[in-house]
């Protein structure tokens, strides 16, 4: 059973001169539920997670731009394996692409992803 929201927040000041890695971590199971993510400006950042035996739970996908944030969800084919369903003491991993395919680099990035403690029913 889902009891609670988290929602953690990250952010990369300036313009990025490199691709970004973050990581989740809970002493308990929690819910992936989604990532909202934009850059300052119009770049072509691209933002993908999995889990720490590489389970995509997102595929990269283009971040929002000029402070638009857009709202990123598990994947279908993560949802149907059950990779949005995270044990406890397991890593989700975060990985910006700066500039996507070589594109125009983000600069004061902010990251937020949203979990419900617990399994879904």
């Amino acid at each position: 059973m889902n009891d609670r929201v988290i929602v953690l927040d990250t952010v990369y000041d300036g313009v990025l001169g490199g691709d970004k890695t973050l990581t989740d971590e809970f002493p308990f199971p929690v819910t992936f539920q989604w990532i909202k993510a934009y850059a300052s400006n119009n770049s072509d950042a691209t933002l993908a997670c999995a889990d720490q035996s590489g389970n995509a739970i997102v595929t990269a996908t283009v971040i929002g731009d000029s402070g638009d944030p857009v709202e990123i969800r598990a994947d279908a084919a993560a949802i149907a394996a059950g990779y949005d369903q995270v044990a406890q003491d397991t890593r989700i991993t975060y990985t910006l692409d700066y500039n996507g395919a070589l594109g125009t680099a983000a600069q004061n990035v902010h990251i937020i992803r949203g979990y419900l403690t617990g399994e879904s029913a």
